[in-house]
Protein backbone atom coordinates (compact mmCIF):
# COMPACT_ATOMS: atom_id res chain seq x y z
CA UNK A 1 0.00 0.00 0.00
CA UNK A 2 2.84 2.39 0.82
CA UNK A 3 4.34 1.95 -2.66
CA UNK A 4 1.00 2.77 -4.29
CA UNK A 5 0.58 5.78 -1.99
CA UNK A 6 4.02 7.17 -2.84
CA UNK A 7 3.63 6.54 -6.58
CA UNK A 8 0.25 8.28 -6.73
CA UNK A 9 1.44 11.25 -4.66
CA UNK A 10 4.63 11.86 -6.63
CA UNK A 11 2.91 11.44 -9.99
CA UNK A 12 0.59 14.27 -9.02
CA UNK A 13 3.38 16.31 -7.44
CA UNK A 14 5.56 16.12 -10.56
CA UNK A 15 2.73 17.05 -12.92
CA UNK A 16 3.39 20.47 -14.48
CA UNK A 17 -0.21 20.79 -15.65
CA UNK A 18 -1.54 20.35 -12.12
CA UNK A 19 0.69 23.06 -10.68
CA UNK A 20 -0.30 25.36 -13.53
CA UNK A 21 -3.96 24.78 -12.67
CA UNK A 22 -3.28 25.38 -8.97
CA UNK A 23 -1.41 28.59 -9.76
CA UNK A 24 -4.36 29.72 -11.88
CA UNK A 25 -6.67 28.91 -8.96
CA UNK A 26 -4.47 31.04 -6.71
CA UNK A 27 -4.54 33.98 -9.14
CA UNK A 28 -8.31 33.77 -9.63
CA UNK A 29 -8.85 33.71 -5.86
CA UNK A 30 -6.48 36.64 -5.42
CA UNK A 31 -8.17 38.71 -8.11
CA UNK A 32 -11.67 37.84 -6.90
CA UNK A 33 -10.93 39.82 -3.75
CA UNK A 34 -10.66 42.93 -5.94
CA UNK A 35 -13.29 42.06 -8.55
CA UNK A 36 -16.11 40.94 -6.27
CA UNK A 37 -17.49 44.40 -5.27
CA UNK A 38 -17.99 45.56 -8.87
CA UNK A 39 -19.22 42.12 -9.98
CA UNK A 40 -21.74 41.88 -7.12
CA UNK A 41 -23.03 45.40 -7.79
CA UNK A 42 -24.03 44.23 -11.29
CA UNK A 43 -25.80 41.14 -9.92
CA UNK A 44 -27.38 42.56 -6.76
CA UNK A 45 -27.48 46.30 -7.42
CA UNK A 46 -25.05 47.09 -4.63
CA UNK A 47 -21.44 46.12 -3.99
CA UNK A 48 -20.63 43.27 -1.62
CA UNK A 49 -17.16 42.98 -0.18
CA UNK A 50 -15.02 39.97 0.61
CA UNK A 51 -13.23 40.96 3.78
CA UNK A 52 -10.16 38.75 3.30
CA UNK A 53 -8.16 37.01 0.57
CA UNK A 54 -8.67 33.64 2.26
CA UNK A 55 -12.43 34.05 1.93
CA UNK A 56 -12.15 34.45 -1.84
CA UNK A 57 -10.16 31.19 -2.02
CA UNK A 58 -12.76 29.55 0.21
CA UNK A 59 -15.52 30.73 -2.13
CA UNK A 60 -13.78 29.48 -5.28
CA UNK A 61 -12.74 26.11 -3.86
CA UNK A 62 -16.09 25.37 -2.23
CA UNK A 63 -17.78 25.88 -5.59
CA UNK A 64 -15.14 24.43 -7.94
CA UNK A 65 -12.83 22.27 -5.82
CA UNK A 66 -14.75 19.03 -6.34
CA UNK A 67 -14.77 19.48 -10.12
CA UNK A 68 -11.07 20.34 -10.18
CA UNK A 69 -10.05 17.24 -8.21
CA UNK A 70 -12.43 15.03 -10.19
CA UNK A 71 -11.16 16.14 -13.61
CA UNK A 72 -7.53 15.57 -12.65
CA UNK A 73 -7.93 12.24 -10.81
CA UNK A 74 -10.97 10.57 -12.40
CA UNK A 75 -8.84 7.95 -14.17
CA UNK A 76 -7.01 6.70 -11.08
CA UNK A 77 -8.54 3.21 -11.20
CA UNK A 78 -10.32 3.05 -14.57
CA UNK A 79 -7.14 3.72 -16.54
CA UNK A 80 -5.31 1.02 -14.59
CA UNK A 81 -8.10 -1.43 -15.49
CA UNK A 82 -8.19 -0.41 -19.16
CA UNK A 83 -4.43 -0.68 -19.58
CA UNK A 84 -4.21 -3.97 -17.69
CA UNK A 85 -1.67 -2.56 -15.21
CA UNK A 86 -4.02 -3.36 -12.37
CA UNK A 87 -3.24 -7.07 -12.82
CA UNK A 88 0.40 -6.31 -12.05
CA UNK A 89 -0.57 -4.31 -8.97
CA UNK A 90 -2.77 -7.02 -7.48
CA UNK A 91 0.07 -9.53 -7.66
CA UNK A 92 1.91 -7.52 -4.99
CA UNK A 93 -0.90 -5.79 -3.04
CA UNK A 94 -4.46 -6.68 -2.19
CA UNK A 95 -7.27 -4.93 -4.01
CA UNK A 96 -8.29 -3.15 -0.84
CA UNK A 97 -4.75 -1.89 -0.25
CA UNK A 98 -4.55 -0.75 -3.87
CA UNK A 99 -7.61 1.45 -3.39
CA UNK A 100 -6.32 2.71 -0.03
CA UNK A 101 -2.93 3.54 -1.53
CA UNK A 102 -4.51 5.43 -4.42
CA UNK A 103 -6.84 7.22 -2.01
CA UNK A 104 -4.09 8.28 0.39
CA UNK A 105 -1.82 9.42 -2.45
CA UNK A 106 -4.46 11.66 -4.02
CA UNK A 107 -5.80 12.80 -0.63
CA UNK A 108 -2.45 13.83 0.83
CA UNK A 109 -1.48 15.71 -2.33
CA UNK A 110 -4.67 17.78 -2.33
CA UNK A 111 -4.64 18.35 1.42
CA UNK A 112 -1.06 19.59 1.10
CA UNK A 113 -1.74 21.94 -1.82
CA UNK A 114 -5.02 23.32 -0.47
CA UNK A 115 -3.46 23.93 2.94
CA UNK A 116 -0.44 25.62 1.34
CA UNK A 117 -2.59 28.00 -0.72
CA UNK A 118 -4.81 28.80 2.25
CA UNK A 119 -1.81 29.52 4.48
CA UNK A 120 -0.42 31.94 1.89
CA UNK A 121 -3.72 33.82 1.84
CA UNK A 122 -3.91 33.72 5.64
CA UNK A 123 -0.45 35.28 5.77
CA UNK A 124 -1.64 38.07 3.45
CA UNK A 125 -4.72 38.54 5.66
CA UNK A 126 -2.73 38.34 8.90
CA UNK A 127 -5.48 36.08 10.23
CA UNK A 128 -6.36 32.39 10.28
CA UNK A 129 -9.67 30.51 10.49
CA UNK A 130 -9.46 26.80 11.22
CA UNK A 131 -13.14 26.43 10.34
CA UNK A 132 -12.56 27.64 6.77
CA UNK A 133 -9.53 25.36 6.36
CA UNK A 134 -11.45 22.41 7.81
CA UNK A 135 -14.30 23.01 5.37
CA UNK A 136 -11.80 23.03 2.49
CA UNK A 137 -10.35 19.75 3.78
CA UNK A 138 -13.82 18.21 3.93
CA UNK A 139 -14.38 18.98 0.24
CA UNK A 140 -11.08 17.24 -0.54
CA UNK A 141 -12.20 14.14 1.41
CA UNK A 142 -15.53 14.15 -0.43
CA UNK A 143 -14.03 14.70 -3.88
CA UNK A 144 -11.29 12.07 -3.58
CA UNK A 145 -13.64 9.41 -2.19
CA UNK A 146 -16.32 9.92 -4.84
CA UNK A 147 -13.74 10.19 -7.63
CA UNK A 148 -12.27 6.80 -6.71
CA UNK A 149 -15.76 5.29 -6.40
CA UNK A 150 -16.78 6.41 -9.89
CA UNK A 151 -13.39 5.40 -11.30
CA UNK A 152 -13.90 1.91 -9.83
CA UNK A 153 -17.53 1.60 -10.97
CA UNK A 154 -16.90 2.34 -14.64
CA UNK A 155 -14.01 2.02 -17.06
CA UNK A 156 -15.47 4.23 -19.79
CA UNK A 157 -14.26 7.78 -19.25
CA UNK A 158 -17.46 9.20 -20.76
CA UNK A 159 -19.64 7.68 -18.03
CA UNK A 160 -17.26 8.74 -15.28
CA UNK A 161 -17.06 12.33 -16.51
CA UNK A 162 -20.82 12.62 -17.05
CA UNK A 163 -21.73 11.42 -13.56
CA UNK A 164 -18.88 13.44 -12.08
CA UNK A 165 -20.08 16.66 -13.72
CA UNK A 166 -23.63 16.05 -12.49
CA UNK A 167 -22.32 15.45 -8.97
CA UNK A 168 -20.21 18.62 -9.17
CA UNK A 169 -23.26 20.64 -10.22
CA UNK A 170 -25.24 19.26 -7.27
CA UNK A 171 -22.42 20.18 -4.90
CA UNK A 172 -22.17 23.69 -6.36
CA UNK A 173 -25.90 24.16 -5.78
CA UNK A 174 -25.67 22.93 -2.18
CA UNK A 175 -22.59 24.98 -1.28
CA UNK A 176 -23.96 28.02 -3.09
CA UNK A 177 -27.27 27.76 -1.25
CA UNK A 178 -25.46 27.49 2.08
CA UNK A 179 -23.37 30.59 1.39
CA UNK A 180 -26.34 32.63 0.17
CA UNK A 181 -28.84 31.68 2.88
CA UNK A 182 -26.45 31.87 5.83
CA UNK A 183 -23.91 34.33 7.13
CA UNK A 184 -20.77 32.36 6.39
CA UNK A 185 -18.09 32.70 5.46
CA UNK A 186 -18.03 35.11 2.52
CA UNK A 187 -20.29 37.85 3.77
CA UNK A 188 -19.57 38.02 7.49
CA UNK A 189 -17.98 36.20 10.41
CA UNK A 190 -20.55 33.82 11.90
CA UNK A 191 -20.01 31.81 15.04
CA UNK A 192 -20.18 28.43 13.38
CA UNK A 193 -20.64 26.53 16.65
CA UNK A 194 -24.26 27.69 16.73
CA UNK A 195 -24.91 27.30 13.02
CA UNK A 196 -26.26 24.09 11.48
CA UNK A 197 -23.86 24.54 8.59
CA UNK A 198 -21.03 23.61 10.95
CA UNK A 199 -22.18 20.02 10.39
CA UNK A 200 -21.66 20.23 6.62
CA UNK A 201 -17.90 19.49 6.64
CA UNK A 202 -18.50 16.39 8.76
CA UNK A 203 -21.19 15.26 6.32
CA UNK A 204 -18.81 15.68 3.37
CA UNK A 205 -16.09 13.70 5.17
CA UNK A 206 -18.49 10.88 6.04
CA UNK A 207 -19.79 10.67 2.47
CA UNK A 208 -16.22 10.63 1.18
CA UNK A 209 -15.26 7.78 3.52
CA UNK A 210 -18.41 5.84 2.59
CA UNK A 211 -17.49 6.29 -1.07
CA UNK A 212 -14.00 4.95 -0.30
CA UNK A 213 -15.52 1.89 1.37
CA UNK A 214 -17.79 1.44 -1.67
CA UNK A 215 -14.80 1.58 -4.03
CA UNK A 216 -12.99 -1.09 -2.00
CA UNK A 217 -16.11 -3.28 -1.91
CA UNK A 218 -16.64 -3.00 -5.68
CA UNK A 219 -13.02 -3.63 -6.68
CA UNK A 220 -12.82 -6.74 -4.48
CA UNK A 221 -15.72 -8.21 -6.45
CA UNK A 222 -14.82 -6.83 -9.87
CA UNK A 223 -13.81 -9.23 -12.61
CA UNK A 224 -10.42 -8.04 -13.85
Amino acid sequence: MLAVWQKEFWELFRGFRIWLILFSLFLISYQLYHWFPSFSSILFGEPLYIAQYSWSFDLIFRLMGFLLIFIISHGSISQEVQSGRIRLWITSVTRGNLILGKYLGVLTFWLFTVTLIYLVFSYLDRSFSFYILFHLWSIVFLAVGITLLFSTLWTKQTYILLVGFLTAIALIIIEGAVMITTDQPVFSFATFIFDWTSLLPWIWIEIGLLALWGAIFILRRKDL
